[in-house]
């Protein structure tokens, strides 16, 4: 028979682990949000190993899926010719700021680059169209319009 103190040590176990697996999922999404994609993408590895059954594992696997896709399609390669999204052109970078930063929270890498006297956002630097047109639908998809910038305009 099991004792009632071994259930309430079992119940606390459970509850730490949970909390434990919740802070790592918290570290995740900040790497994610700081643009430290290999360090995101190796937390979610981690994460794997020491939780694989828990109920945010799903959630962890959505994170690794942003961050392999964001260190595959953002190596530059430096002789070829670039493909850059741009999502905005602003007057004021309090504008751009703020677009950077919801793009940010919906796991899109963006900068801004001050260009004479606009505030340009912008996505990635890839070496295929292909690759560009991609995130451009994927951006479409979430309600945002987006263009290929010139290579020059970063």
């Amino acid at each position: 028979m099991i004792a009632a103190a071994d259930l309430s040590a079992a119940s606390a176990n459970a509850s730490t682990r949970d909390q434990d697996a919740q802070g790592a999922l918290e570290k995740i999404e900040t790497l994610i949000l700081e643009d430290d994609f290999p360090g995101a993408r190796a937390k979610c590895d981690r994460f794997f190993g020491d939780f694989a059954r828990s109920k945010l594992a799903a959630r962890v696997g959505y994170l690794k899926d942003i961050a392999d896709k964001k260190i595959g399609g953002y190596m530059p390669d430096s002789g070829a010719k670039q493909y850059i999204v741009q999502t905005g052109a602003f007057k004021t970078r309090d504008n751009a700021v703020q677009l950077c930063n919801e793009l940010k929270r919906k796991g899109f890498d963006t900068i801004i680059v001050s260009s004479g006297t606009l505030y340009k956002v912008q996505l990635g630097r890839f070496n295929s169209r292909q690759n560009a047109q991609k995130l451009m639908q994927d951006l479409s998809r979430k309600g945002y319009e987006s263009h290929l910038a010139d290579q020059g305009s970063r």
